[in-house]
């Protein structure tokens, strides 16, 4: 099954080609769950997912401008030629009253500022990324849709996401990410320290939900490249036992979405007291640890 993303808005269940803005500001008919927002359902509470969703807590929400995250965003548009617009300043940094002017005038204009320096470095990464992908997919990125928005409609509620790269059979999802260390240690650390899991977890079900036809035949791989060493990447899939644990986390989060979303309920937390007690690995130490009391009496 092919689908062609289509522009905006938001009108019915599938693909779309969408601004970074339009899709974070929840672009569907009814508010819509993302992965992030899922989440914090987990992670937190209804209450922080409710105050993190634009159409739950409107209101203006401030965008990092973060260097690492700047360079990755650059990154993305010269390897996918999808995304912000990009405005190159040339300066070393952001002290000058100039560099922070410039740079916040660029993100006044929906476009993304970057550094001459991380531009130099996204435009030397974007190659090695490219090239890394194409050999994978075993051909040119050319019919693969990038940074597309997908939205689906499941029990009368809406899910939406945007991924990086998916083949336009929608079989496999890419996933791709800067980093100072593409280590298959310091990858599988940010998978799971960073929700990677559940994210791929997330992206799954949605197209499942789009294309019931392709359930159970889809992969999501993770695409890590270093800044300082832009030749080393490092690919990586989930297994089955993870990608079962990731989708049990996220089915309870979108169920909570949906009673929350109909009630208009968004609870904090269970207020307590809460029993704190030492976990095994506590115990497990003491119990093998041998020590000498240092003030007993000779």
């Amino acid at each position: 099954m092919t689908i062609q993303p289509q522009p905006g808005p938001v009108t019915a269940p599938g693909l779309y080609d969408l601004s970074a803005e339009a899709y974070h500001a929840d672009p569907c008919p009814e508010p819509s769950v993302s992965h992030s927002v899922a989440r914090l359902l987990i992670d937190r509470s209804p209450l922080h997912a409710s105050k993190a969703h634009p159409r739950i807590t409107p209101g203006p929400r401030e965008e990092t401008k973060r260097r690492d995250m700047a360079l990755g965003t650059a990154a993305h548009k010269l390897m996918l030629d999808k995304g912000k617009s990009l405005v190159v300043i040339d300066a070393p940094d952001f002290r000058t009253k100039a560099a922070r002017e410039a740079r916040d005038e660029a993100a006044a204009q929906g476009l993304t500022p970057i550094l001459l320096a991380d531009y130099e470095t996204a435009k030397t990464m974007a190659p090695f990324a490219r090239q890394a992908l194409e050999s994978w997919l075993g051909g040119s990125l050319a019919g693969a849709h990038c940074e597309v928005t997908a939205a689906a409609v499941e029990g009368g509620f809406w899910r939406r996401s945007m991924m990086d790269v998916v083949t336009p059979d929608l079989r496999v999802i890419i996933d791709y990410k800067t980093t100072d260390d593409a280590s298959v240690e310091a990858a599988e650390r940010r998978i799971f320290g960073n929700g990677y899991d559940t994210q791929a977890a997330f992206y799954m079900h949605l197209l499942d939900l789009l294309d019931p036809a392709g359930k159970g035949q889809r992969r999501v791989l993770f695409l890590f490249q270093e800044r300082d060493c832009p030749e080393a990447l490092s690919l990586h899939e989930l297994d089955a036992a993870a990608m079962e644990l990731a989708e049990h986390r996220m089915k309870i989060a979108r169920g909570r979405w949906d009673k929350c979303l109909a009630a208009g309920k968004w609870p904090g937390y269970e207020p307590g007291p809460h029993l704190v007690s030492p976990k095994p690995w506590m115990l497990a130490d003491e119990i093998d640890s041998t020590y000498e009391d240092k003030f007993e009496a000779a």
